[in-house]
This record gives C-alpha cells, sequence and structure tokens, in this order.
C-alpha cells in the first residue's frame, strides 16, 4: 500500500492505528509537501497581477524560477511519505 495514493481521511486513520508507520517522519514529509503547495498557491495567486506585471524581467524570471524550484520541493516531499515508513518498517525488522 502506498500512501500518497489513501484518501485523506484513510492516511489520517492509518495514523492513528496501534503502529509505528506511518509515523512522525511521514506526517511531518506531509504537511511540509502542503506547506509547498500553499506557498506556490500564493505564487500562482501573484503572477499576472499588475504589480507583478511591472516588475522588471528578470525579477519576475527570478520569481517563476523559485516557484518552480518549490514544486521540485513539494514532490520530493511527496515522495518522502512513503520513503519515510519504507525506512522505518526496516529499522524495525533489523530490530526484530
Amino acid at each position: 500500500m502506498k500512501l500518497i495514493d489513501l484518501k485523506v481521511t484513510d492516511f489520517v486513520n492509518e495514523v492513528d492505528k496501534k503502529s509505528a508507520t506511518p509515523g512522525g517522519g511521514s506526517v511531518s514529509a506531509l504537511a511540509s509537501s502542503l506547506g509547498l503547495a500553499l506557498t506556490k498557491m500564493v505564487g500562482h495567486l501573484t503572477i499576472g497581477k499588475k504589480k507583478f506585471l511591472a516588475l522588471d524581467e528578470d525579477t519576475q524570471s527570478e520569481f517563476n524560477d523559485i516557484l518552480d524550484t518549490f514544486g521540485k520541493y513539494k514532490e520530493e516531499m511527496i515522495s518522502l511519505i512513503d520513503q519515510d515508513t519504507a525506512a522505518y518498517n526496516l529499522v524495525m525488522g533489523a530490530f526484530k
């Protein structure tokens, strides 16, 4: 089962089980991805505004580059949701 494929309520219920995974790392990765998504949302709402369009071309380009970078970080955080759980499951397996 991939955590990233679960509905939000199903993910929350997975965290709320008597199991060590998914745990803090996966939840933190999800929270981080949501924070980055909100950051990108503000960026998307900014592009096209009069004040943004009044900026010089270099500044607009830099803004768009940063927005793209946030998108890459968001995708990385999403992948870390499952990677953290898989890594912790390996640790727990080694302890057994």
